[in-house]
């Protein structure tokens, strides 16, 4: 995890004008309205960026950034490693020709205690048009999604690891070099 420095003077100044996106929520950091909550030394800030540029090059990352100049808690630790593993494993499993079922059926199984606090989807393409396919987790029923992965297409690898009892949660996103 990266590290957000320290400002003494910026620290705990927020207002209701101006609002920080953090906060616990139920599930996960993402598609939530900016709150009041300010950021303090030792709180975990999940930044996600997605942009088109220049000639249509598109990026879509995510990363987590720990405030203050403590280290992180054993917490944040083990979730930074949760997320570098999962993410890790499934990129390890992107092949052309495997089907996005089998994909989904080989993804990392986060522990019980974070299952239900995961990211909905466990990859997406990144191109002009959006993230087509979005890979869903396998559940109960018949998987959504047809098809497989095909030479050249860009593929990003979501992570989210939530812990419901510290109330933090470390995302990671990235595009593997399978060069």
């Amino acid at each position: 995890m990266g590290r957000v420095p320290s400002r003494p003077d910026r620290q705990r100044r927020r207002t209701r004008r101006d609002p920080t996106p953090s906060g616990w929520t139920p599930d996960l950091p993402y598609f939530q309205e900016a709150s009041t909550n300010a950021l303090g030394a030792g709180d975990l800030v999940c930044f996600d960026t997605d942009a088109v540029g220049a000639g249509g090059y598109s990026v879509d990352f995510s990363r987590t950034f720990l405030c203050g100049d403590d280290d992180p808690d054993s917490i944040q630790v083990g979730l930074h490693r949760l997320a570098l593993e999962q993410l890790e494993h499934n990129a390890a499993n992107l092949a052309p020709g495997r089907s996005f079922r089998e994909f989904a059926s080989l993804a990392f199984e986060v522990p019980a205690p974070y299952a239900r606090y995961g990211y909905y989807q466990l990859a997406h393409g990144l191109g002009l048009a959006g993230g087509h396919p979005n890979i869903p987790r396998i559940d109960d029923g018949p998987y959504p999604l047809t098809g497989g992965f095909e030479p050249g297409m860009v593929i990003c690898v979501e992570s989210y690891i939530g812990d419901p009892d510290s109330r933090q949660g470390e995302a990671r996103e990235s595009v593997p070099d399978h060069r």
